[in-house]
């Protein structure tokens, strides 16, 4: 642990942990709030937090330059058996699929399917303890895939049972916090009595400023009648003044109606 960046104990607290780093912390501090969490043990660590898995991976990479190398790394280490017709990724698929065989699950390990296949056995274990729950089960019930089996049976071990309780507890005391729930909306949209409707404090002024807003609706309604009854006795009042002129000048004054065109391209 003490050989361990900045970046990567600020990763370690943020991801496995779920608290942010604040950006004035310095390494110092970030490493205390990782011993509070997880113990003065983390201190003494001086061996590879690698697991088998990975260091086997590594080191079959290293063979692969190689053809014979890796041929004998995949019997002689791996005790695989081939037909020695295999090519180069033939023998990489078949010496990985061995190693989920003859190694154990450790914390670092990637699950490597489904939705969760990027993130470690640690980390699926604190965020979605109920999904190895779900991996032991499916186990139990029957054949399921080589990863899923590993998985399952490192979440049966004492480490893997410690980290899922860790993610059980953190669940019940609200890690991550619940989103606050929006309220909903009303149906009366921009509505004048919105608020008095939303608010149970006003519940008793809502029918009087509904009344009160009707009453205006209303007013508002007789105003337009009005306007609309003014503007058709001033019309009037211009066709009596035109036609006493008429009269007095001796002329008929007729009524004026209206003519229609006939549609264009109508048939006569």
């Amino acid at each position: 642990m003490q050989k361990m960046t900045k970046p990567m104990l600020k990763e370690r607290l943020e991801e496995i942990h779920g608290e942010p780093v604040p950006k004035a912390w310095s390494k110092s501090q970030i490493l205390l709030r990782l011993v509070e969490l997880e113990g003065e043990e983390i201190m003494l660590t001086k061996k590879s937090t690698r697991s088998h898995l990975r260091q086997l991976e590594i080191d079959m990479n290293k063979a692969a330059r190689k053809k014979e190398d890796l041929r004998h790394f995949v019997v002689q280490r791996l005790g695989t058996q081939l037909t020695f017709n295999e090519t180069i990724e033939q023998l990489k698929v078949k010496g990985l699929s061995r190693m989920y065989e003859i190694t154990d699950g450790h914390p670092t390990d990637l699950v490597g399917f489904g939705k969760h296949s990027d993130k470690t056995y640690q980390e699926l274990a604190l965020k979605e303890p109920t999904y190895l729950q779900w991996a032991i089960k499916t186990k139990n019930e029957g054949d399921t895939c080589q990863k899923l089996q590993r998985l399952a049976a490192w979440a049966e071990t004492e480490e893997g049972m410690a980290w899922m309780q860790m993610g059980m507890e953190d669940s019940m005391a609200g890690y991550p916090a619940p989103k606050t729930p929006t309220k909903e909306k009303s149906y009366v949209k921009d509505s004048p009595l919105k608020s008095l409707k939303s608010s149970p404090a006003a519940s008793s002024q809502s029918s009087a400023m509904e009344g009160m807003f009707m009453e205006m609706m209303n007013q508002v309604k007789t105003l337009t009648q009005e306007v609309q009854e003014l503007k058709g006795e001033k019309a009037r009042k211009t066709r009596s003044k035109r036609a006493r002129v008429l009269r007095a000048s001796g002329r008929r004054w007729k009524r004026p109606h209206l003519t229609s065109e006939p549609c264009r391209g109508a048939k006569g």
